[in-house]
């Protein structure tokens, strides 16, 4: 049997991920870099942001940022309007309770280790 140190747990980084954590990650940082390339350097993104020219590559490569500084260049490269469009589909149309609680017993199931 896996661990949960196994399967969500990079050693490398001494950080908690699970694998489509940091599928999603790369794949907007990819999405950041395509259309941040049209518009802007990453010079001038990192300015717009009040960051880092750093922090915009490591954002583009996948890598942990502040969620500020994620936003506001979404915002900056108007990319922000879906993510707003898929929340509020979301918040109109909730989880049913049975839902809840699968999601729920499923994270504790692979917490139980820990707690």
């Amino acid at each position: 049997m896996i661990g949960f140190e196994d399967e969500y747990y990079d050693f490398e980084n001494n950080t908690l991920f699970a694998d489509e954590a940091e599928e999603l990650a790369r794949k907007l940082g990819e999405l950041i870099r395509l259309e941040r390339r049209h518009v802007a350097t990453q010079d001038d993104l990192a300015f717009l942001a009040n960051s880092s020219r750093a922090t915009i590559s490591r954002l583009e490569r996948g890598h942990s940022v502040s969620t500020h500084c994620l936003f506001v260049v979404l915002y900056r490269l108007e990319l922000s309007r879906p993510f707003v469009e898929l929340i509020n589909a979301q918040l109109k149309n909730p989880p049913s309770a049975r839902e809840r609680r699968a999601r729920r017993d499923a994270f504790l199931k692979v917490m139980a280790p820990f707690l």
